[in-house]
């Protein structure tokens, strides 16, 4: 059997790309029927589509191919680049992404918990089993190791990550608050997937264009789509505002700006700024800006940098480790063959016994069936630790191959 991973993700693919893979809804039983798949988990993020899935080591070329033929179905001419890794590679792949290595915001936690629903979905349809289940709660398992050892992910590089990251850490994004986001620009993009993924009540969403925002937050339950106009009235009624307009002048003056009662935090992302300063004076106001979120990202960027290279490392040993299970699963397959048939073969023995009536008591039975079992599984002991002492992944697969049409187990 090989692993594979087939996918798209913010480095390969456009957002409208994405987008129309995302809008296909792929069944994955017709995927896993079509392709002849053993085993199937589709990941699917906001940065990602990616299939991982599971075929004979005899026909995988071609099942890749139809995998491939699927998802360039609603492309055309417009294809993205889709990457392909196999075996180790595609274990070595679901780490890093498991990680965040892989991510738009290197180490960012969200993607764990995508993982984890992947392959969950993916097993209660029955389309995950012992081998994807394996590699993707090892991948979890992994995930949350580095997480614990390392803290990648305390150490954030996007100013929109940091932004709200530091948002929650002040506690202002729990299911009592509210947001305003004003203007949407590449940083306020990245600002609300953060701020949907958290456990906030609902966002605002001031914008001269609403019909250029992207379905995702048109759609989104939490998302209230508002007029740029109406920015001061939602302003009040949240206790988080993110500026990241393009507007070469304030946007949020202080003579239209109503002073709270309660404590707000406003987030300026934009340059030039969106936010007059003089708003930072009144009292319950807390006021950030992109100079001050800088010198956190620059700090930030040299911890990951050391902090990353540790985790390839680890990568690269737990894929190993992962591979060599897969690896050991042709041992696998003969053993169960082997124990099935020394379980009929002793069967029968004790039809033998039956009629001949050599066991007299219930007790004298179950001796004689133990003894008929275990002896059997004397003769399989030496073949059985000579298979797993081979090294030589090749050689192993030759001999399992010998025993199965020796024994006619195929």
């Amino acid at each position: 059997m090989k692993i594979n991973v087939i996918g798209i993700n913010h480095d390969t693919a456009t957002v409208a790309q994405r987008e129309k893979i995302a809008k296909l809804h792929l069944n994955a039983f017709d995927i896993k029927a079509q392709a002849d798949l053993s085993e199937l988990c589709i990941l699917s993020t906001c940065g990602r589509f990616e299939i991982y899935f599971v075929v004979p080591a005899s026909t995988y070329q071609e099942n890749v191919d139809q995998v491939l033929a699927t998802l360039k179905t609603p492309f055309g001419d417009d294809l993205p680049e889709f990457y392909w890794h196999t075996q180790e590679f595609a274990i070595s792949h679901l780490l890093k992404v498991t990680c965040g290595l892989d991510s738009a915001v290197l180490g960012e936690d969200q993607i764990l918990g995508q993982v984890k629903n992947a392959i969950s979905d993916a097993s209660e349809q029955g389309f995950a089993s012992k081998i994807l289940n394996k590699v993707f709660r090892e991948a979890v398992s992994f995930a949350k190791s580095i997480k614990t050892e390392l803290k990648l992910s305390e150490n954030p590089l996007s100013l929109s990550y940091i932004a709200v990251k530091k948002a929650g850490q002040a506690g202002y994004l729990t299911e009592h608050h509210t947001a305003t986001m004003v203007g949407l620009g590449k940083m306020g993009g990245l600002a609300i997937q953060y701020l949907l993924d958290s456990p906030i009540k609902c966002v605002y969403v001031s914008v001269r264009h609403p019909e250029k925002l992207e379905d995702f937050i048109l759609n989104h339950p939490k998302v209230r789509i508002q007029s740029f106009e109406a920015r001061y009235a939602c302003i009040e009624k949240s206790q988080l505002v993110i500026a990241t307009t393009a507007a070469p002048h304030t946007v949020i003056r202080s003579d239209a700006f109503k002073p709270p009662s309660e404590d707000i935090l406003i987030i300026d992302l934009a340059m030039p700024r969106d936010v007059e300063a003089e708003i930072g004076k009144h009292k319950h106001v807390s006021l950030w800006n992109v100079d001050e979120l800088k010198d956190i990202s620059a700090e930030n960027y040299q911890k990951r940098h050391d902090l990353t290279r540790q985790v390839i490392l680890r990568v690269d040993e737990k894929s190993r480790s992962i591979m060599v299970w897969i690896d050991q699963l042709h041992v696998d397959d003969i053993l169960k063959s082997w124990h099935q048939t020394i379980e009929s073969i002793t069967q029968e023995a004790m039809k033998s016994v039956d009629r001949k009536r050599l066991a007299v008591t219930l007790k004298d039975r179950e001796m004689l069936e133990i003894l008929f079992e275990s002896s059997l599984k004397q003769l399989i002991k030496p073949p059985l630790e000579t298979l797993k002492a081979i090294e030589d992944k090749g050689q192993r697969e030759t001999y399992v191959g010998m025993l199965k049409e020796l024994y006619h187990y195929e």
